[in-house]
């Protein structure tokens, strides 16, 4: 099996993407702001994987725009504001559904999922 850094695979990402896709390569954002993906953390009380760190250091996503590249089972390359957003509204849709799952029998968590 070859492992690949994220250095490396996004040297692989980027060069495609120049090649196959030129404006989502020119939409590609500049790194985060260290500062910004610990106050995300922070925010979330969580600690994000080493990978999507220093993914996060080399590209804070992509600018959604018209002509963007969008990989459809994952979504747009997300930066950190989009990480916060959409794990605060996942959180929110789920607030509360562990408890009322907790009252119903196995037949009716089966339903209800």
């Amino acid at each position: 099996m070859i492992t690949s850094t994220v250095e490396e695979s996004w040297d692989r990402i980027e060069s495609w993407l120049a090649r196959h896709a030129p404006i989502t390569h020119g939409l590609l954002r500049p790194a985060a702001v260290l500062a910004d993906i610990t106050a995300a953390e922070a925010r979330l009380g969580v600690a994000f994987p080493p990978d999507l760190r220093e993914s996060l250091l080399r590209h804070d996503g992509v600018e959604l725009q018209d002509g963007t590249l969008r990989l459809d089972y994952y979504g747009p390359l997300s930066g950190v504001e989009e990480i916060v957003r959409s794990t605060e509204f996942l959180r929110g849709v789920g607030e509360g559904l562990a408890e009322e799952e907790a009252d119903l029998d196995e037949g009716e968590r089966d339903e209800y999922a």
